[in-house]
């Protein structure tokens, strides 16, 4: 029995079997994101870096109306049958992006956080080839009034330090939802983590020698229903596993990505 992403890759082929996408396409992981996808959807360019782009929303499995929201919207949609993890989904929607013609990818979250505005000069610095990833950065962005929004950018102070440390690269925000980079750091990169991938994604970039800059973007507060980040200090010992482990596996590439 196949899996979950591999039925949902093949469903997606099967209704689109002649598709062809523009060069930069959207990666909107989401689920039950409705109220929010939709808004998301609409707000993305219709050019990034100066290349025709697409927005396709990974439906993770919601039971909620995620899936027709962003269709309505003008998204493709690829739908995983059960849900199965941010990371899962992310992936999911690289392999079906570059199958149908993606050059560039640029993630975006459905919650309605972060400024698709924001990717085109994201966008503009790999298309153009100056660099082969880039990621935003919230640091000295956005309201600071709540204790978990304090606790949170605690967090990615923390963990862009280890990062840093670790791997050399200045990093300030390794959890941040906006990237883009080109298809080669999406097939060139080892992916695992059902969760975590971001800073999965961006600690083997790194390591494997890929070339790496970050831009500042806006962040702002959810508007519609509620984080499904966690909270608690378990929450963050998974992701300083998801971290660490990354890098063991990695640093063997990091020394033969070294001049």
């Amino acid at each position: 029995m196949s899996l979950p992403p591999e039925q949902a890759a093949a469903s997606f082929r099967l209704h689109h079997p002649d598709l062809v996408l523009p060069p930069v396409v959207v990666v909107v992981p989401a689920f039950n994101e409705a109220g929010a996808v939709g808004p998301v959807v609409r707000s993305v360019p219709a050019r990034l870096g100066g290349l025709d782009a697409a927005t396709l929303v990974v439906d993770d499995g919601s039971s909620d109306s995620t899936l027709e929201e962003a269709r309505a919207a003008g998204a493709l949609v690829c739908s995983l049958p059960v849900n199965c993890g941010q990371g899962t989904a992310l992936r999911l929607g690289y392999d079906v992006a570059i199958e149908h013609g993606a050059r560039y990818l640029a993630t975006l979250d459905a919650d309605g956080q972060w400024s698709a505005a924001d990717l085109d000069p994201m966008a503009a610095r790999v298309t153009s080839g100056a660099a082969d990833i880039v990621s935003g950065t919230r640091r000295g962005s956005g309201p600071r009034d709540s204790d978990d929004r304090v606790l949170r950018r605690s967090g990615v102070v923390v963990f862009a330090a280890v990062i840093r440390l670790l791997t050399g690269a200045r990093v300030t925000d390794p959890a941040n939802g906006l990237r883009v980079m080109t298809s080669q750091v999406a097939q060139g990169v080892q992916l695992d983590q059902p969760q975590f991938q971001s800073t999965e994604l961006l600690i083997s970039a790194l390591c494997r020698g890929f070339r790496y800059e970050e831009i500042h973007v806006s962040h702002g507060p959810r508007q519609i229903g509620l984080s499904k980040k966690g909270r608690s200090l378990g929450y963050a010992l998974r992701f300083s596993r998801a971290l660490f482990g990354t890098y063991l596996r990695e640093r063997g590439w990091r020394r033969r990505a070294r001049p």
